[in-house]
């Protein structure tokens, strides 16, 4: 993972209400180059084609190839966009390098697959995330955050190899009972490598 030069994907978010219609897809396009520590992320909405990038503190957004210009707050929201862009890929390997608070909690049965949990508390954070690894090969299988009093559960549907990572390619997110029962799905994901 540290020899990784640049990172480009694909990603799109197909969204749900409790009653499984779908209220939004949105396509997206993410760019990461660690050499020079650029980022950015391109996507479409509507009739506009909207571009954003960052290199340390310098911004670009446009839309429809028209440059604007970006407030304290939306720098941090996009910021956020583009750190979030980056989790299905970093977190197991930030799960090892961080110092976060985390707890092995234990065996449980997930969807039919024995599963080792390991439950993690962030700093300047509430939730409590799980993650769960399946037994003999130590692959995540899903994770599951408490947020808000309310349980998501993300599940790693399907698996690419050509990357040398196994990274998830398709996603889903559920509503969840504190036992795991799916109430609804909110979100799928489907991720392609360029």
């Amino acid at each position: 993972m540290e020899a990784l030069e640049q990172l480009s994907f694909s990603k799109k978010t197909m969204s749900y209400d409790s009653l499984g219609a779908l209220t939004s897809e949105l396509h997206q396009h993410f760019l990461y180059d660690f050499e020079t520590g650029q980022r950015g992320v391109k996507w479409q909405e509507g009739a506009h084609l909207w571009a954003l990038s960052q290199y340390k503190n310098q911004w670009s957004f446009q839309k429809n190839g028209d440059s604007l210009s970006l407030s304290a707050e939306q720098k941090d929201s996009y910021e956020s966009l583009l750190n979030g862009g980056l989790y299905v890929y970093w977190q197991p390997y930030k799960l090892y390098k961080d110092s976060s608070d985390k707890t092995y909690a234990g065996v449980v049965n997930l969807q039919g697959k024995m599963a080792h949990i390991l439950e993690i508390r962030y700093e300047n954070s509430e939730d409590i995330w799980q993650y769960y690894f399946e037994i003999d090969t130590y692959r995540l299988l899903a994770n599951r955050v408490l947020h808000s009093g309310r349980y998501s559960l993300i599940t790693n549907d399907k698996i690419e190899s050509a990357s040398g990572f196994s990274l998830p390619t398709h996603r889903t997110s559920y509503r969840v009972t504190p036992q795991n029962e799916i109430l609804w799905k909110q979100a799928s994901y489907v991720y392609e490598m360029d």
